[in-house]
């Protein structure tokens, strides 16, 4: 491009760089280039998160056999049910937070489990019952020695949900809910069969001896169990859960 007239005339015309480069009063007028308009990168999608330590029913079996020494011996079966869920879902301050809706899928009396685990000092409730639900903080630090991974142990809480949930179960009693929760926590996935001693289920499940009996008997006859019988020699138990009573495991955290 040279100019005339003192700059106020300008043409354009095709040259080689060094006649462009020869020519007076000329400027050479850069190539452009047309950018590509820039585009987010593609959107991975996004993996699932691999579980860190034990299974679902292995950890809700650990965490009622732990719940059956730190708890009295008399604790109710709706007490149980509130730990477990407290238990699972502390953060690592030991503290919960239990929304309304959680708490109504217990079908248990949470005013007087909240005052059962108050009293046996396992847990202070700090907020609530209420419309939200509750909070606490858990005052057995031997619960920090369980997997420190949250979205996991939440999966395990709600895999303990669905698994006593009374439509399943084919009643509200929190004995038997927590009973069926037990029994399926301690059950083989594939065959849903079974095996554990006569008094642990009796002490994990906070069960009397006299309604050890009526409980497993309640469970057959709603469909949950197919058979149950005690070893006559090792005083074992032996089950098997009928078909369909296994809960998958849920496609992700929630």
């Amino acid at each position: 491009m040279a100019c005339e007239r003192g700059g106020r005339i300008w043409r354009l015309a095709d040259a080689c760089g060094a006649c462009a480069a020869a020519t007076t009063q000329a400027a050479i007028v850069p190539d452009t280039m047309l950018t590509a308009p820039l585009r987010p990168p593609p959107v991975q999608p996004r993996r699932p998160r691999p579980s860190r330590g034990p299974g679902e029913r292995v950890r809700v079996g650990e965490i009622l056999s732990y719940l059956a020494a730190a708890l009295p011996a008399d604790a109710s079966a709706g007490a149980r049910l509130l730990a477990l869920q407290c238990a699972l879902r502390m953060n690592a301050y030991m503290r919960v937070e239990l929304r309304a809706g959680l708490l109504r899928s217990l079908r248990i009396d949470v005013v007087e489990a909240c005052h059962e685990l108050e009293r046996a000092r396992w847990a202070s409730v700090v907020n609530g019952p209420g419309a939200l639900g509750i909070a606490a903080e858990l005052r057995d630090t031997t619960l920090l020695a369980q997997s420190p991974a949250l979205p996991d142990r939440r999966r395990a809480a709600d895999w303990a949900l669905r698994t006593g949930c009374p439509a399943r179960i084919g009643g509200v009693e929190p004995r038997l809910r927590l009973s069926g929760v037990y029994l399926a926590a301690h059950s083989d996935p594939p065959s849903g069969e079974g095996l554990s001693e006569c008094d642990r289920i009796i002490r994990d499940c906070g069960l009397h001896s006299h309604g050890f009996h009526g409980a497993l008997s309640r469970l057959t006859a709603n469909g949950v169990l197919e058979e149950w019988r005690i070893c006559p020699d090792s005083g074992d138990v032996h089950w098997t859960l009928a078909q369909g009573q296994c809960p998958a495991v849920p496609p992700s955290d929630r």
